[in-house]
């Protein structure tokens, strides 16, 4: 029969006792942290990511992800974490845990001397985004299984294993897989903190929802980590920063004709390069049309050489200059890399010493962070293609052993609605296609881009209720939108996919959104704007906007790319790890 838990408060019945964790012992325990979470992808949608491991992973029985020792009268802390808006009965089998925490605090008497092996995590009052759970391991050594109990993410392969160890075991335990003709057994690969978890101590590492993709950069005026977030209804949200990147030299021949450039290698369409050159890995750059890219290569030394026409002069409106549409500059690549054929993202900064001869700096961009944005340093500028207030580099070294670039570095949502995930994409802005926004922008103008096709993915900006300076940018007339830190000065973009994986390109296909209503949300995911599109009270429409207004002529399924932009995504905001960062005790009980 089930038990009435008022029957157990103070004073009450008693139930056998319990021994809890003394301080000793929570001070050497080892700390585990498995955060449940939703990926953007349908191969593998509910994922759990364990222990500092940035990429989520779904059931593998091969894959051993934690390996306490039985019978050592040690302790172990486990940190579930919710990625999301969704619910998570989490349950770890077999052995019985306590429940330490819940968001930061301790939990109801009746629950704080409860054994437990369920643990929900969750939006519900009764539940918190982060449990934290004191485990003690037995005799029974062996494989066992954590999961989470929602049928539709287990069915998805929310599953992890984990193993009970002898004292001193050093070889793993097979994996047993079934099969027609009975069980068969194979070698298990474990993670890389599958004995050494995250840490020791009660609370273990202090949580960090940035993801930096890359190595060497430098995020500055913008505390990310530990910032309020808004959106564009909240006038007080960090809308922009900058970001520092380390340049590479190479030469650029053009049938003969050698030049001294400045680069960033930044993507590459291969997973195990990119771990290994410290750049992002965009399968979505696999098979991109010739006819959008342009051939390199690489020497033993890592010496690049780039082939074909150096970009068109950056103009502005004060310095027009020619622009060949028949350009071969682009900063997609094809190389050979370690005897791999691939595709790189190698965008130049610099290629000579005029002003028109790298990214134009934008002289008005005099305070961080961007609040209340598009005030003390706007996305584009003061004035759209001005020589000296606009633009998107902030400062270009090259003069150095250890040349570098800063740019501003902009925000933009993912996620959000119908309990899925939520981040905060920042990306930079390097080259584009077609010519009138390039010198608006101040990059790059890339013929090549109009040959993408589905190599580029889409992205929504959003068409502002009125313009934030003297005719510009253009906006309609009715004034039904948001204004906020966009590019345009509406709400800040949507990209359709951001995360490196065989899903990701840096090229985005811009779409402009225009409201058909007044608008009464913050869109933050794609799904959301589809709906409200279906509905009639917005529309999608292609570059140039103010001509196509009325049209709703965006086509998700066919991109014809009359307007690119390679926004490059270095870092990444996790709402949920955010959120349940400011819940931690650390934060509750500084």
């Amino acid at each position: 029969l089930s038990m009435n838990p008022a029957d157990f408060l103070p004073g009450g019945r008693k139930m056998i006792p319990i021994r809890r964790p003394t301080d000793e012992e929570l001070e050497n325990a080892l700390h585990r942290t498995f955060l449940f979470e939703k990926e953007p992808t349908d191969e593998k949608p509910w994922v759990i990511e364990t222990d500092g491991n940035s990429k989520g992973v779904g059931m593998d029985p091969r894959r051993l992800t934690a390996a306490p020792s039985k019978n050592y009268d040690g302790l172990e802390v486990w940190r579930l974490i919710n990625g999301g808006d969704w619910s998570h009965p989490i349950h770890i089998h077999f052995e019985e845990g306590i429940i330490l925490r819940r968001d930061g605090f301790e939990p109801p008497e009746w629950e704080k001397w409860a054994r437990k092996d369920m643990y929900r995590v969750g939006p519900q009052e009764d539940s918190g985004a982060i449990v934290e759970v004191a485990l003690r391991f037995r005799e029974f050594a062996g494989t066992y299984m954590e999961h989470c109990h929602n049928t539709q993410h287990e069915d998805h392969a929310m599953l992890l294993r984990w193993d009970v160890e002898h004292p001193g075991q050093v070889k793993l335990m097979p994996t047993p897989l079934p099969t027609w003709d009975g069980v068969e057994y194979v070698d298990t690969r474990a993670l890389p903190t599958f004995r050494s978890g995250d840490g020791v101590g009660e609370y273990g590492p202090k949580l960090n929802p940035v993801e930096q993709w890359v190595d060497g950069i430098v995020v500055e005026e913008l505390d990310l980590a530990n910032m309020e977030i808004g959106d564009a209804l909240n006038p007080a949200p960090d809308e922009r920063g900058k970001i520092t990147y380390p340049l590479h030299r190479g030469i650029n021949n053009d049938d003969g004709v050698e030049t001294e450039v400045f680069f960033v290698l930044h993507d590459v369409t291969d997973e195990e390069l990119a771990d290994q050159l410290g750049i992002i890995y965009a399968g979505g750059l696999v098979g991109t049309p010739l006819a959008a890219t342009s051939p390199a290569s690489v020497d033993e030394d890592g010496n690049w050489t780039f082939f074909g026409n150096l970009p068109n002069p950056i103009q502005c409106h004060q310095r027009p200059m020619a622009q060949d549409p028949n350009n071969t500059y682009t900063p997609l690549r094809r190389v050979n890399i370690d005897g791999k054929d691939v595709i790189v993202n190698a965008f130049f900064i610099q290629w000579g010493d005029e002003e028109w001869e790298h990214l134009r700096i934008d002289q008005s961009c005099v305070g961080f962070p961007d609040d209340p944005p598009n005030t003390s340093c706007p996305y584009n500028g003061l004035a759209f293609g001005d020589c000296q207030v606009s633009g998107h580099a902030l400062a270009i070294d090259t003069d150095g052993p250890n040349p570098t670039v800063t740019l501003k570095l902009h925000k933009s949502w993912f996620g959000g609605d119908f309990g899925g995930p939520e981040y905060l994409p920042y990306y930079i802005v390097v080259d584009t296609y077609p010519a009138g926004p390039a010198r608006d922008m101040g990059i790059p103008y890339v013929p090549k881009h109009a040959f993408l096709a589905g190599s580029a993915v889409p992205l929504t900006q959003f068409m502002p209720p009125v313009p934030f300076g003297p005719g510009y940018p253009p906006a309609p007339v009715d004034g039904f939108g948001l204004s906020g830190g966009g590019p345009l000065g509406g709400q800040i973009g949507l990209p359709s996919y951001f995360m490196p994986g065989e899903d990701f390109s840096p090229m985005w296909h811009i779409g402009f959104t225009h409201w058909l209503e007044p608008a009464t949300e913050v869109i933050k995911s794609l799904d959301r704007i589809k709906e409200l599109r279906a509905q009639g009270k917005l529309e999608i429409v292609e570059f140039p906007p103010p001509p196509n207004l009325g049209s709703d002529n965006y086509d998700f399924e066919n991109l014809n790319s009359p307007h690119v932009v390679n926004c490059p995504t270095p870092i990444t905001l996790d709402m949920a790890v955010h959120r349940a960062m400011k819940r931690d005790r650390a934060e509750n009980n500084p």
